[in-house]
């Protein structure tokens, strides 16, 4: 993602599913390689702007196309009403701590975020992922 972003989101390089959607994954190897500060600090100053910019240059303003981040395990990915953010769950020597990742990337429209629900053949049902539209 960062490197379609520091071209200039070139279209031959896109590959979004049905035109439509561009799938991200590896955002929490990343993650779990920096301390949280650091972590904080990536989401903040590339992260954020990439996904800013994918809005405005490929979604036309967040109606024509999605950005998914895929994240692997989503046991560690959790909503705290006390803040209003989603936390991301460290890993390794960090396990302890989280980051405010919804605050990081959605930079104050967390109050949209939307969860993606779906039935399994049990039919219960599970949250599947987090959409927002548009960010601030």
């Amino acid at each position: 993602m960062l490197r379609l972003y520091e071209t200039g989101w070139p279209e031959d390089w896109l590959n979004l599913i049905g035109k439509r959607t561009l799938v991200i994954a590896g955002l929490e190897a990343t993650m779990d390689t920096l301390s949280p500060d650091e972590a904080v600090e990536w989401l903040e100053q590339k992260v954020y702007p990439a996904i800013r910019s994918f809005q405005d240059s490929v979604a036309d303003g967040g109606g024509e196309a999605a950005l998914m981040l895929w994240f692997a395990d989503q046991r560690r990915l959790a909503y705290s009403a006390a803040d209003n953010t989603h936390h991301w769950h460290c890993a390794g020597q960090h396990r302890s701590k989280s980051i405010p990742i919804g605050r990081c990337i959605w930079n104050g429209a967390e109050s949209s975020v939307r969860k993606i629900v779906a039935s399994g053949p049990d039919r219960k049902q599970r949250n599947i992922g987090l959409f927002l539209r548009r960010i601030s």
